[in-house]
């Protein structure tokens, strides 16, 4: 089975070392074939956010790299921070940050967005012991089939497999295995 189509793009938001941000985002399968979908898996080390000014150290770092995300026509970014189900004072609040967070990627009150106008842009928050949710800029795209998240998924796993070299594809070898 081939894999989606797609870009895996990890994003450490604690990381603003050059080599950080210019690490290329992965590609995987055959971006021709089918609409393409960027994953960017935004990283940091902190338990809890800190209000305002961490999801705009988040802008800062999609800002960074707007020469890797400006081509995506969606792009899934995945909320760093986990909601769970006995904190349902946090679960608002991270939903009112993911909101405010869209808002500020994609609105162009008060100048150009960060994000070009064209692009789909939705966030995934996994919540635990629940399903995950999603939240999109203008609401859900009109071609959306309901397997966003598998497609997401095969595309991180290719990519951490690729990253890894755990996937091994030489063009000029042949080898015979012991069975023949």
């Amino acid at each position: 089975m081939a894999p989606t189509p797609g870009v895996y793009l990890r994003i450490d938001i604690d990381d603003t070392s050059s080599a950080s941000i210019e690490t290329p985002p992965i590609r995987v399968g055959n971006p021709d074939d089918a609409p393409l979908l960027m994953f960017v898996d935004l990283f940091t080390s902190l338990r809890t956010p800190y209000g305002k000014a961490y999801t705009e150290r988040m802008t800062e770092a999609v800002q960074d790299r707007l020469h890797q995300v400006q081509e995506a026509e969606r792009i899934l970014f995945r909320w760093p921070w986990l909601a769970g189900p006995s904190e349902p004072h946090k679960s608002e609040y991270h939903d009112r940050e993911i909101t405010d967070w869209i808002v500020r990627l994609t609105s162009t009150e008060g100048g150009a967005p960060v994000l070009p106008p064209s692009t789909e842009v939705g966030i995934v928050q996994h919540r635990v012991a629940g399903p995950p949710s999603i939240q999109w800029s203008g609401g859900p795209p009109k071609n959306l089939d309901g397997r966003l998240l598998d497609g997401a998924r095969d595309i991180e796993l290719q990519a951490l497999l690729r990253r890894s070299n755990a996937i091994w594809e030489p063009e000029s070898y042949h080898y015979r295995l012991p069975s023949g």
